[in-house]
C-alpha cells in the first residue's frame, strides 16, 4: 500500500512537470507568425493586386496583426480585402492644403525674385 502512494506521488510530480496536458488557454503560448513585408510583396505581385505592400505592412505592425479586436486570421485575405476596399495602389495624387499652396507660391516667387537679381 505504501509503495502504491509513493508511485502516485511521483505520478504527480512528473505531472507537473509534464504541461502537454494543459489547453492552450491555460498558459501554453502559440506561437503567432506574421507576413515579412517580402512575403507580401510577393503575395501581391503573384496574384497582380496593386496593393501598397508597405503600407500593408507598417499598418498591420503597427496595430499589432489585428483586425479591430480580433486578431488577424488569414492575411492573405486581408490583402485582397485592403485592395477593394480602396486602399489599392496609393499613387493617388496627394490634396494639397491651403498652406501648402501658400508655401509653394512664397517659394516660386521667392526663385523669380532671385532670378532678377
Amino acid at each position: 500500500e505504501d509503495k502504491d502512494k509513493e508511485k502516485d506521488k511521483d505520478k504527480d510530480k512528473d505531472k507537473d512537470k509534464d504541461i502537454s496536458f494543459l489547453p492552450a488557454a491555460a498558459g501554453v503560448e502559440k506561437k503567432e507568425t506574421h507576413p515579412s513585408l517580402e512575403e507580401i510583396m510577393k503575395y501581391a505581385q503573384e496574384t497582380y493586386l496593386s496593393v501598397d505592400a508597405e503600407h500593408f505592412y507598417h499598418y498591420y505592425e503597427a496595430n499589432g496583426w489585428r483586425m479591430g479586436q480580433n486578431d488577424m486570421k488569414d492575411w492573405k485575405a486581408a490583402v485582397r480585402a485592403w485592395e477593394g476596399n480602396g486602399m489599392g495602389n496609393r499613387s493617388a495624387p496627394k490634396q494639397t492644403s491651403y498652406l501648402d499652396e501658400y508655401k509653394a507660391a512664397m517659394e516660386m516667387a521667392r526663385l523669380e525674385e532671385a532670378k532678377t537679381i
